[in-house]
């Protein structure tokens, strides 16, 4: 695993401990359900994670579960994905700090 994509897969880990790995649609709901409450849009790279997501069509627990968490820990010729490209590094790394931000948000509200 490239060294930059690990800032995208332990946060989302972290969502993971609660619902479990098996779970992704639980995940992406619970994402969709809060993701207005978690302040990403004031995020410098906010915009592009944006418009990343609206040009894949997702929601945004679908676009980070398949296009993000996926394409890091799991890419092959269905899902492909080369994080050490230079347009991928970039799509991950806006992604990152949106996933962070939800992470931050799930350890504040629901780990208990």
């Amino acid at each position: 695993m490239a060294p930059h994509t690990r800032f995208l897969t332990v946060p989302y880990r972290v969502i993971e401990t609660k619902f479990g790995d098996k779970k992704s649609n639980v995940v992406t709901h619970w994402i969709d359900s809060v993701f207005d409450s978690v302040g990403a849009t004031n995020l410098p790279t906010f915009k592009q994670y944006e418009l990343d997501r609206q040009s894949a069509g997702l929601s945004h627990g679908k676009y980070i579960y398949d296009r993000c968490r996926l394409a890091t820990a799991h890419a092959s010729v269905k899902a492909p994905s080369d994080p050490d490209g230079t347009s991928e590094a970039r799509r991950l790394s806006h992604a990152a700090s949106v996933i962070r931000r939800i992470a931050r948000y799930f350890i504040k509200h629901e780990l208990r």
